[in-house]
């Protein structure tokens, strides 16, 4: 089945907008609605085909084993650079969760959520499993200035995991889209906008939901929203290893001098896409570690 090019160059954009967030250059702060898209794209592509235990290792091999490998990349550039292999401040479990470098909190992360919807997959109705999640999503959302302040205090990985948990919920409702009445879908979606709205006044999450909900009703739609004239799937298989290799680039053009300002995230973005792209032909058997 081909894939559909609209949604591969959000996903490619989604990748560019973490990079953007990392460097720490001007305009990150919404560029962070690209770990929103990420992660609602994580759920809503979560494949459910096979038993329970074939579903666990498809899950443990394409999430955890890279996690594991580059779990040990970073921690030996910790240490080549003086540093703790894994930061312990908050404790080992929070350690281990949040990784040597912060942005591998991601993959345990979602390993889990999709583990749990996995199960929950194989005990409830589609419909019953579709508002729920909505209804979930509108929860956290609403909650945002009961929980966000906490988890700021809490530190890593908490303060990631209750923001992303929206967008999990958001990707789920999004894959059962269909299953409630259109309308009451539909409803439902533009609810979540009107709180995302709301939710403008506190950092990291307002602006970034607003745009990651907005970019996820090309979603809703089983045609292409646009036409593009080249195929992008060569660049969107590239997005994960991107994820994984980009903040070693980034701290590698910074470093250097040789970009500064935006220029820095569009280099880092460039030379991650280069590696990943001549590692996967290079390499062919460390493809799981990359893509």
């Amino acid at each position: 089945m081909k894939k559909r090019q609209d949604i591969e160059l959000l996903r490619i954009v989604g990748a560019f907008a973490i990079i953007w967030f990392h460097s720490g250059a001007r305009g990150h702060e919404l560029s962070y609605a690209g770990l929103v898209f990420f992660l609602i794209l994580s759920t809503y592509f979560a494949g459910k085909e096979g038993s329970a235990r074939e579903l666990l290792q498809r899950r443990f091999q394409r999430l955890l084993v890279p996690w594991i490998f580059w779990f040990a990349i970073y921690g030996l550039v910790n240490v080549l650079s003086g540093r703790a292999f894994v930061p312990l401040g908050k404790g080992w479990l929070a350690g281990v969760l949040a990784g040597p470098s912060i942005h591998l909190w991601f993959m345990p992360f979602i390993f889990g959520c999709l583990v749990v919807l996995d199960a929950v997959n194989r005990h409830l109705p589609r419909k019953v499993i579709a508002l729920s999640s909505a209804a979930l999503a509108l929860l956290v959302l609403a909650g945002t200035p009961l929980w966000r302040p906490y988890s700021l205090q809490f530190g890593a990985p908490v303060a990631q995991y209750l923001h992303a948990l929206a967008a999990v919920f958001i990707g789920t409702f999004l894959l059962y889209f269909d299953e409630p009445r259109k309308e009451l879908s539909w409803c439902l979606l533009v609810a979540m906008l009107l709180i995302a709205n709301e939710m403008v006044p506190y950092p990291g999450v307002g602006i970034p939901y607003l745009i990651g909900i907005a970019l996820a009703f090309v979603l809703t739609s089983r045609i292409p929203a646009w036409n593009l004239p080249i195929n992008v799937t060569p660049l969107s298989k590239c997005t994960l290893g991107i994820y994984f290799v980009h903040v070693l680039l980034l701290k590698t053009v910074a470093k250097s001098g040789l970009a500064r300002g935006v220029f820095v995230p569009l280099a880092a973005f460039a030379l991650s896409v280069a590696v990943v792209f001549s590692f996967q032909r290079a390499f062919p058997r460390l493809v799981k570690f990359w893509s």
